[in-house]
């Protein structure tokens, strides 16, 4: 199982009003074990490299449709649709980290969160790579 982490950024760009999690589309975008992400790195997409390439996946990832809801004075940032990916006739290698980022037309795709899965993952021809979140991004309470 990966592990999730925030990324430091993020923590002040929320207090900033940098994300409208009701408007603003959230993607998923997958990271060889060579980018070494923490949660230091950043503040932007652009500033990470080492992003996957390969026949069947698209540079900046996939949308994953996040939704935001608040009860009782929990927030929870949530996603309605796993991402998936079929690698096509080049083998995809040595995958390791998930990042979701704010694909805001507007903005300059400011990080989220992570998720680092300890370990590579190599996909040849028609193998299928799918990111699923299944309780939420993230819970403010």
């Amino acid at each position: 199982m990966a592990n999730a982490s925030k990324f430091n950024q993020f923590v002040e760009d929320l207090g900033l009003g940098v994300h409208n999690f009701n408007a603003d589309q959230l993607n998923v975008a997958l990271y060889q074990d060579t980018a070494s992400i923490t949660a230091a790195s950043g503040p932007l997409l652009g500033n990470l490299s080492n992003e996957v390439t390969g026949t069947g996946y698209t540079t900046k990832g996939k949308d994953i449709t996040n939704t935001w809801s608040e009860t009782t004075g929990t927030a929870t940032c949530g996603a309605s649709s796993p991402a998936a990916w079929t690698a096509g006739a080049s083998d995809w290698d040595s995958i390791q980290y998930a990042v979701v980022f704010n694909e805001d037309a507007t903005g300059p795709d400011e990080l989220v969160m992570y998720w680092d899965n300890g370990s590579t993952i190599d996909l040849t021809a028609d193998d299928t790579f799918t990111f699923t979140i299944t309780t939420s991004i993230f819970t403010l309470a």
